[in-house]
C-alpha cells in the first residue's frame, strides 16, 4: 500500500509539467442472488446472495501535454493493485505506447453481461464466449491506418509441471491486429503468439521440448437504427497457457509414454443484441465455448445467457438490473459440473475532475 501512496504523489507531482489533468473514477456494488444446482454444489441446491463491491471499482488519472498522453490506474479489490500504467506518444503516423495497458483481447470486445458472481467483477461472458486476457507490461504501436502490433512480458508453459527455473522465454508474446471502423459497422480481429521451452541443463527429465499457444478472435460491432448487435468468435491452441481466463480444459498436457506435449484447442464465441428504450437500453446475449485435446473423452463446454436492463438515474449514475444462466455443463470426462441461475443488480457511480 505504501508503495501505491509513493507512485500517485509521484504522479500528482509529475502532472503539474503536464497542461491537462483529468482525474476520474468508478464506483461499483453487486446485490445479487445465486441458485445453485446440486451438480455444482456436489450435495443439494442452494441459493446464496453476494452483496459487496466489485473489484472493478478503479480510480484514474490521465495526463495530456502537445503530443504526450499518460494514464495511471487503480483497482480496489482487498487490497489496491495497479491496472493501467503507460505513456503514448504521437509519433507522426503512429503512436508509441510503453507501460501496462489492455492487449487487442480488451475488454471492449467483450460482451455487456454484466453479473458479478465470479471473484466480484463483471463476468461479461469472460471464459463462455469472450476471450480476454487481461492488462500487461507491452511495446506497442499504433497505426493510425487500425493496425497494431505489441511486444508483451511472455507466458511460461509447463505442461510437466517441473517450475519456472527449468523453461526459458525465447521470444516476448506477441500481439497483433486491426480495428475497422465505420458510422455502422465495426470489425476487429486480433492474433496472440507465445512460446517457451525447457531447458535440458535445468530438469531431471533433460527434456528440452517447446510448446506453443496462440489465439485468434474477431469480434463484430453492427448499429442498424437503434439496434446495436454485437458478437465475436474466437479460436485458439493452449489458450489457458497463453494467459487466457479460461473456464474449461484450454491448457496443455503432457504423454509421459510419447513424451510429448498433449494440447488442446478451443473455440467459442457470443452474440448479443442492445435496444433503447425511453426507460432502459435493453440487452440480451448468449455465448459458448468448447475444449478439446486428446486427454479429454469429450470436448469441455460452457455456456452462458444473460438478459439486463440499463437504467440512467443521472448522467454518471446507473442502475443494471440482471438475470441470467451460467452452465459449466461437461467437464470432458464425462463429469457434469453444475450450472446456476442468478438475477440481481450493478450500481455503478462513475465521476471525474479535470485540472487544465
Amino acid at each position: 500500500m505504501k508503495k501505491v501512496i509513493v507512485v500517485i504523489l509521484a504522479l500528482l507531482l509529475t502532472g503539474t509539467m503536464f497542461a491537462k489533468v483529468d482525474f476520474y473514477g468508478s464506483a461499483r456494488l453487486g446485490y445479487w442472488y445465486q441458485m445453485m444446482d446440486e451438480e455444482m454444489t456436489g450435495g443439494e441446491s442452494r441459493i446464496d446472495m453476494q452483496f459487496d463491491r466489485n473489484s472493478t471499482s478503479r480510480l484514474g488519472m490521465k495526463f495530456t501535454a502537445d503530443k504526450l498522453f499518460s494514464v495511471a490506474e487503480f483497482g480496489f479489490s482487498n487490497s489496491v493493485y495497479l491496472r493501467l500504467l503507460y505513456a503514448k506518444r504521437d509519433m507522426g503516423n503512429y503512436e508509441l505506447l510503453v507501460g501496462q495497458d489492455y492487449t487487442g483481447f480488451n475488454l471492449a470486445n467483450a460482451s455487456s453481461q454484466g453479473t458479478s458472481l465470479l471473484l466480484g467483477y463483471e463476468n461479461l461472458m469472460i471464459g463462455y464466449g469472450t476471450v480476454y486476457d487481461g492488462r500487461h507490461p507491452m511495446i506497442k504501436v499504433i497505426m493510425d491506418n487500425g493496425f497494431y502490433g505489441s511486444l508483451e512480458s511472455p507466458e511460461k508453459m509447463d505442461p510437466l509441471n517441473l517450475g519456472a527455473d527449468a523453461i526459458d522465454a525465447l521470444i516476448p508474446k506477441i500481439n497483433l491486429g486491426y480495428n475497422y471502423k465505420t458510422e455502422n459497422f465495426c470489425v476487429s480481429p486480433t492474433f496472440g503468439f507465445n512460446m517457451s521451452q525447457y531447458n535440458s541443463d535445468f530438469n531431471d527429465s533433460e527434456n528440452d521440448e517447446t510448446v506453443t499457444a496462440f489465439v485468434f478472435a474477431t469480434t463484430f460491432k453492427y448499429k442498424m437504427d437503434n439496434l446495436e448487435l454485437k458478437s465475436q468468435i474466437n479460436y485458439g491452441q493452449n489458450e489457458a497457457d497463453y494467459g487466457v481466463i479460461s473456464t474449461t480444459s484450454a491448457y496443455a498436457s503432457w504423454d509421459a509414454e510419447k513424451e510429448d506435449v498433449i494440447n488442446s484447442s478451443t473455440i467459442g464465441g457470443y452474440l448479443q443484441a442492445s435496444y433503447p428504450f425511453n426507460f432502459a437500453k435493453l440487452t440480451a446475449g448468449a455465448g459458448y465455448v468448447s475444449s478439446s485435446a486428446d486427454y479429454l473423452d469429450d470436448p469441455d463446454t460452457g455456456m452462458s445467457a444473460f438478459l439486463q436492463a440499463a437504467f440512467k438515474l443521472h448522467k454518471n449514475v446507473s442502475i443494471i438490473p440482471e438475470v441470467g444462466l451460467i452452465d459449466n455443463m461437461e467437464n470432458g470426462n464425462d463429469v457434469d459440473e453444475g450450472s446456476f441461475t442468478y438475477f440481481g443488480a450493478k450500481f455503478q457511480y462513475d465521476f471525474s475532475y479535470s485540472i487544465d
